[in-house]
């Protein structure tokens, strides 16, 4: 199960808990404390400029390693990122490789927000530590349709049926396809170097786990 706090939800409930880090670090590790909570998700979403590195990821990284809970590493922008910007053809055209740089140049100056906690400096520093002792990530992407065909009521039409169709002569969507995996090489790069100096290892991430060790992890059993 996924835990997440959705300030927007209810603002006025939330912003008292929104205002303080510690009273959200606190309603963070409550979270972790379910016996159900397997992944805690998108630390400091819809949280003021800075909140989620004040928290106290100290107490954070321990209790999710006592509790055997991910963090998440959302890349919900990041996703908006290549899907309305990268793949827009008309601000970077089918044969231009601008794209890659325009990508690269975009999360060096604002990491906090394309590549959340871990492109942290600081926090990626807090949680470096943990790592050795066991504590667990998720990249997770965050998207609830498929961007390139818009409306989800189409995922069963003929759009929808033409994209992901390798035989249909549909040159704008292999283009497409194209630069969407190029941009994730960059960002598997990207990710290689921050792991690197967080000394992350594929133990700590649970989407690099097999079938079998992902579900006993999700057991509560690894």
């Amino acid at each position: 199960m996924n835990c997440s706090i959705h300030p927007a939800v209810d603002k006025k409930g939330f912003a008292r808990i929104v205002a303080d880090p510690s009273i959200y670090t606190e309603l963070v590790i409550r979270g972790m404390q379910n016996h159900r909570t397997n992944i805690i998700c998108h630390l400091g979403f819809k949280c003021g400029e800075g909140f989620v590195e004040k928290l106290d990821f100290d107490r954070i990284c321990k209790a999710a390693i006592q509790y055997r809970v991910a963090i998440e590493i959302n890349l919900n922008k990041m996703m908006r990122l290549i899907f309305d910007e990268l793949l827009d053809f008309k601000k970077f055209p089918p044969q231009s490789t601008e794209d890659r740089n325009y990508l690269r140049k975009k999360i060096r100056s604002e990491p906090d927000i394309y590549m959340p906690l871990i492109g942290n400096k600081r926090i990626r520093g807090k949680m470096k530590k943990y790592f050795s002792k066991g504590l667990k990530i998720t990249i997770n992407t965050d998207q609830h349709e498929n961007p390139f065909i818009g409306d989800p009521t189409l995922r069963k039409g003929k759009e929808f049926r033409q994209f992901n169709d390798l035989s249909v002569d549909n040159r704008e969507f292999r283009m497409k396809r194209m630069r969407f995996f190029r941009s994730l090489i960059v960002l598997e790069r990207i990710f290689q170097k921050l792991f690197e100096d967080a000394n992350v290892k594929p133990e700590n991430i649970i989407n690099a786990y097999s079938v079998h060790k992902l579900t006993m992890f999700l057991k509560k059993q690894i």
